[in-house]
């Protein structure tokens, strides 16, 4: 990956260091973004680096589908967090529109169920987001991935 190609420990602790005790919050967005990279290829600390992707999120993330969904598919791309991830990501599709959102929180739910072991449940996620989404071409390859899980395939 391009994280191993490049060192990017010195660059990493000169962004910490240039942006320690700031008041700037454009300055603070992004050390928060270079705390989580930091935590997860530099200290290898996985349990860190959900604490600080959590602080990356705006106030009302909670409340916000966009948000849930952000935060769940990030631990589903990770495969850390992923009970808390899969709590999160059923209510970003309980609270998300109909249609291209629902069809999107759907996919992300997919993602996490299946990073849970769950090849069933996210089979009939993504089955949801063909229906949310038709016209989505990226949808019938999930469900084709899934249904591949599900028959034991990888």
């Amino acid at each position: 990956s391009l994280h191993d190609a490049l060192p990017i420990s010195p660059y990493m602790k000169a962004g910490l260091k240039a942006s320690a005790g700031t008041t700037d919050s454009e300055t603070l967005r992004t050390r928060r973004f270079l705390l989580v990279d930091n935590a997860i290829y530099i200290e290898k600390d996985m349990a860190q680096a959900v604490k600080y992707e959590r602080d990356t999120m705006p106030a009302d993330w909670e409340t916000r589908p966009g948000s849930l969904n952000r935060f769940a598919a990030w631990c589903a791309e990770f495969k850390v967090n992923l009970e808390e991830a899969e709590t999160m990501a059923r209510k970003a599709v309980e609270l998300g529109k109909p249609g291209r959102p629902k069809a999107a929180y759907l996919d992300t739910l997919a993602e996490v169920l299946a990073a849970r072991g769950k090849p069933a449940e996210a089979l009939e996620a993504a089955q949801k987001s063909v229906t949310e989404d038709p016209k989505n071409p990226g949808y019938p390859k999930q469900v084709e991935r899934f249904k591949a899980l599900v028959s034991g395939g990888h």
